[in-house]
């Protein structure tokens, strides 16, 4: 085991006269390094003419030249750094005894990366199979879920049907009653203008429904699908010798300073999560269903069970699993990330704002951390419980779809509204 650390010091030290008094400054940078890691040489592999790097080696009797490289193997190491730029800048503070200037350093209120949503992992995962399989495809979710679309599909392709001839007969009663409701029965008793605008509401809900959770899911099913199949059949037996998956991510925090106290407030992380897997043993192509794919199939069969991934993504998470079953090989996780803090903030108690004495030279805070670990399976990152109902409703479908649900259960009733979910 290498375990090792750097430390540089750059800094300028001085001391700056104010009104309320001298404070000590500083200019320049610091520079700190970690590592650790197992102990490792290179070998050398036999390579082709011309490669780069290569060494070269001429048999003394038959004046031959061979080409070699030197491979590292692999292994598991952490590594991480550290830059960071001092004060420049002072606040006045009550000290009790009067007021008194304090430097403003570079520190930050969390310095900690952005926790890494889980679902970048997941995503990085289904490239492995993407790149083994052809694509992500699920047989038993696809025909578990088909007779629910196509039943939405059919609802919708016959009541536009209807509205396409009631335009052509110039019918309006046959064209609102078609449009506004789920079933000729509930919609043609529409008497009065506020029934119309209801039934109104109910078709739009009902429409983005079945076009997200009916059209969409089918056609993505079908496509996997079919890249499945042309590539089960255009390559049955080519197994690759090494497959790979990356996702790049990127996520934000926003912290306050406490009472007295001062620091970076907004953290943002950005980086790769990378898999690499060789040395295969079997796949389990054409083998009995794992656990994961039959809860997996089971999970989505489940009334509402999408409103459940919207908090914790157990879908995912559980297509990550089947994944993690159905490739035995070497795995090396690489984890790179990048956190720069910035948005300099005083918590509460101080008595002025702070005051920068060099305006080009701001206080600054970086952090890199970089991970690789070398496993015998696959071990998708478990999922995390939101902590705000933001992390929920973190995209405009979501919120969509709620909005949705919520119209129809008003309109229709409980169990009217789930029928067609």
């Amino acid at each position: 085991m290498t375990i090792g650390s750097q430390y540089k010091n750059l800094l300028y030290n001085y001391t700056f006269t104010t009104p309320w008094g001298t404070v000590p400054l500083s200019r320049g940078r610091v520079f700190t390094k970690s590592w650790s890691g197992s102990d490792a040489k290179p070998s050398l592999q036999s390579i082709t003419a011309g490669s780069p790097k290569f060494y070269t080696e001429v048999n003394s009797k038959s004046g031959k030249k061979r080409w070699w490289k030197r491979v590292m193997p692999v292994n598991g190491y952490t590594c991480d750094i550290t830059r960071q730029g001092p004060a420049t800048g002072y606040a006045i503070k009550n000290s009790g005894s009067g007021d008194a200037p304090y430097a403003i350093g570079s520190t930050a209120v969390n310095p900690q990366h952005c926790p890494i949503d889980p679902s970048h992992d997941w995503k990085a995962i289904s490239k492995l199979r993407n790149r083994l399989y052809g694509s992500g495809f699920h047989p038993a979710i696809f025909f578990a879920e088909m007779p629910k679309a196509l039943n939405t599909i059919a609802s919708a392709a016959e009541r536009l049907h209807w509205c396409i001839w009631a335009m052509r007969h110039r019918n309006l009663k046959v064209f609102l009653s078609n449009l506004g409701g789920l079933s000729d029965s509930q919609t043609r008793r529409i008497k009065s203008a506020y029934g119309k605008w209801q039934a109104g509401k109910l078709s739009m809900s009902g429409f983005w429904l079945e076009a997200y959770y009916g059209w969409k899911p089918l056609i993505s099913d079908m496509e996997s699908g079919a890249q499945y199949l042309a590539h089960a059949l255009n390559a049955p037996n080519d197994q690759p010798a090494r497959i790979s998956g990356k996702r790049n991510l990127v996520e934000t925090r926003v912290d306050n300073p406490p009472n007295g106290g001062y620091g970076f407030t907004t953290a943002k992380t950005t980086g790769v999560i990378k898999y690499v897997c060789d040395q295969f043993a079997m796949t389990q192509t054409g083998k009995l269903p794992t656990l994961p794919s039959i809860a997996g199939a089971v999970w989505e069969v489940i009334p509402y069970s999408f409103v459940f991934d919207w908090a914790i993504p157990i879908a995912s998470y559980l297509d990550a699993l089947r994944t993690a079953e159905d490739i035995s090989a070497r795995v090396v996780k690489t984890t790179y990330l990048v956190t720069e803090f910035s948005d300099m903030r005083l918590g509460k108690g101080w008595k002025s704002g702070i005051t920068w004495v060099d305006p080009t030279d701001f206080p600054s805070l970086r952090m890199i951390s970089v991970k690789r670990e070398v496993l015998p399976r696959i071990t998708p990152s478990v999922p995390t419980v939101p902590t705000s109902i933001g992390s929920v409703f973190s995209c405009w479908q979501r919120a969509a779809s709620a909005v949705a649900l919520l119209a129809q259960r008003h309109a229709l009733g409980k169990y009217e509204a789930g029928k067609y979910l």
